[in-house]
């Protein structure tokens, strides 16, 4: 162990720590910009952190995102907040400028590499991008443990994504666009990145997933027994059914108390479907439904859900988790038509309150709902679908007041805490060991 180790292991270890008990020191590598409107996955780190402020007789956890400048907020006395400026941010790029969410494609970020040598297991959350291949290459050269988690569905991002870029550059007529499509550049793209998780993979000693389809491509690479799947917990003081108050809603975003509020939380572009949602929405207003469509979050497509909407949307932007919880307890369904989700959190956070989904038949959020129980899952994408299945519930009260008793029926749901004891932290231990007996004891001792 280094001397700056050593200072760094002393300065930070709890005084109530057991002398028998080693603290594990755990880097969490994410790759995004943490700021107050950050998405899903840096949320979820967010609560992680919050629940390992407990166990500060066990572990260090240290959480890297990318940052306008590179700084340091302490959490607690075992965790921190690490922001480091980006090599190459794809904000940077001028086609990539109106991506929701901006990463760093170089190679190697070195302040970062300099700045991991204090730790005994790197936990990588995109393993395309800059913070993972830099946690990789330290770990292949000095032995430390390499965990990875799937949070977002890289590969068809980059596709969706890539098919709006050359969209907006050469439109979808003319000889350009279709010679582009026959090359299909994006759908190439796609599956380089694929071929790099998959590579990042078998380099790590567990990978941790959220639904099937990912366990079982994670299993194909690197084997069952180095995959397992890591859970969500809820805030039970923030997602409670009790926290329901309709004319807060009427008040704060203008829902009619007459309607039938239908809930959308995420980002408001292709990659979560909202068009879908927009669209199936304007065609029960013309049918008659008295329903009132309610957007959390920001994104691309506003101005055209707004448009198609009118005065039968309200749209709130970003919303802070605190703000969530009254919100999906005071609506009449959640709204979920993205294919794109690894787990789809709030799903699990509107059931927390009593809120039924609606969700599409792929990706995460579907493993979260008992169709037909707490929520009803829609097989086919096309907006047509997705109006008759709200139609058919709009019709049914009895069915929706089934849906919700099933979502509360269902709501025991685990703490943060809960899920980093159960998920993690054995991860993270049996990794050190087998990361122990890879390098042996005189090239642990010489860190």
């Amino acid at each position: 162990m280094t001397l700056s180790v050593l200072r760094y292991r002393l300065r930070n270890r709890p005084a109530n720590a057991s002398p028998m008990e080693p603290m594990l020191s755990v880097a969490i590598l994410n790759d995004l910009h943490r700021h107050r409107d950050a998405g899903g996955h840096v949320k979820t780190w967010e609560r992680f952190a919050e629940a390992a402020t407990a166990l500060d007789d066990q572990l260090e956890l240290t959480l890297y995102f990318q940052g306008e400048q590179d700084g340091e907020t302490r959490v607690a006395q075992n965790v921190r907040y690490v922001t480091l400026r980006p090599v190459l941010s794809t904000e940077r790029i001028a086609f990539l400028t109106r991506l929701s969410e901006h990463t760093d494609l170089a190679r190697l970020n070195r302040r970062l590499f300099r700045a991991l040598r204090v730790h005994d297991v790197f936990h990588t959350t995109h393993a395309a991008f800059t913070q993972a291949r830099t946690a990789l290459a330290f770990a292949r050269r000095h032995g430390t443990a390499l965990v990875d988690s799937v949070h977002t569905d890289v590969p068809r991002f980059a596709r969706i994504y890539g098919e709006q870029v050359l969209e907006r550059m050469f439109g979808t007529t003319g000889l350009a666009a279709r010679a582009l499509r026959r090359i299909d550049i994006p759908g190439r793209r796609a599956h380089a990145l694929r071929r790099r998780i998959e590579r990042h993979w078998r380099a790590c000693a567990h990978v941790l997933v959220s639904q099937t389809r990912d366990f079982e491509h994670a299993a194909s690479i690197v084997g069952a027994e180095r995959v397992s799947y890591l859970g969500r917990g809820i805030d039970r003081a923030v997602f409670a059914p009790e926290r329901a108050d309709r004319r807060r809603l009427a008040r704060r975003f203008g829902v009619p108390p007459d309607t039938v509020a239908l809930l959308f939380v995420g980002r408001v572009d292709p990659s979560k479907s909202v068009l879908t949602f927009a669209h199936a929405v304007r065609a029960l207003r013309e049918r008659g439904h008295p329903v009132h469509a309610l957007l959390v979050g920001r994104g691309n497509q506003a101005r055209e859900v707004s448009d198609l909407l009118g005065e039968g949307v309200s749209m709130t932007g970003p919303l802070p988790q605190s703000e969530l919880g009254w919100i999906y307890a005071s609506c009449d369904l959640l709204v979920f038509p993205s294919r794109t989700e690894t787990f789809g959190n709030v799903v699990l956070e509107a059931q927390a309150c009593g809120l039924p989904a609606v969700v599409a038949d792929e990706g995460g959020a579907p493993e979260r709902v008992r169709d037909g129980v707490d929520g009803i899952v829609v097989r086919d994408p096309d907006p047509g679908a997705w109006t008759e299945a709200l139609d058919a519930l709009l019709r049914d009260d009895g069915r929706r007041a089934r849906l919700r008793r099933g979502a509360l029926e269902g709501s025991g749901r685990p703490t943060w805490r809960d899920v980093l004891e159960t998920d993690l932290l054995p991860v993270w231990r049996d990794a050190v060991r087998r990361s122990a007996r890879v390098r042996g004891p005189s090239e642990l001792q010489s860190r």
